[in-house]
């Protein structure tokens, strides 16, 4: 059988051997079994499986399980960050930090970084030259202009 089929059977085979399927799909699971011995085997192999885990003594939980699950749980969500997350929730410290954020976002309004004086001398210059800038564009990755001895060898008069 080919390998999707057996691919399909064996993602089935645990509903298979619990007599979980419909009565289609187990007739289309047993075809296959009956040609496949890999499937065969696996379905074995998971039998015997469920079958020692099935013989397996029940036991109960401790009774403070649940207690000790959810001490662990608070411990592991307080870590590194838990604290400092409590600590920055509080009221004093959230208004704070807002009032902090507000100020560098008006801040980075006003005084536009990167903005020097005259930069925009700067800007003025290449837009007055576009024309010169757009052909450096074009032609500043070429590999022949970094021979500067076969550029200086170019007859431009002619």
């Amino acid at each position: 059988m080919s390998f999707a089929n057996c691919e399909k059977v064996q993602q089935e085979l645990v509903a298979y051997v619990d007599d979980e399927l419909d009565p289609g799909l187990r007739a289309e699971i047993e075809a296959h079994l009956a040609v496949c011995a890999a499937c065969r085997v696996r379905r074995e192999e998971l039998g015997r499986t469920i079958a020692r885990v099935d013989v397996l003594p029940v036991t109960a939980p401790a009774p403070d399980l649940l207690r000790r699950f959810e001490e662990r749980i608070e411990r592991e969500r307080k870590g590194i960050f838990g604290g400092f997350l409590t600590w920055l929730a509080r009221p004093r410290v959230l208004v704070g930090a807002s009032l902090a954020a507000c100020l560098l976002i008006v801040l980075m309004v006003i005084v536009r970084p990167g903005g020097s004086p005259g930069s925009d001398d700067a800007e003025l210059a290449i837009a007055g030259h576009l024309d010169l800038f757009s052909d450096y564009e074009a032609i500043k990755n070429l590999d022949v202009l970094e021979d500067l001895e076969f550029i200086e060898s170019l007859d431009l008069d002619a």
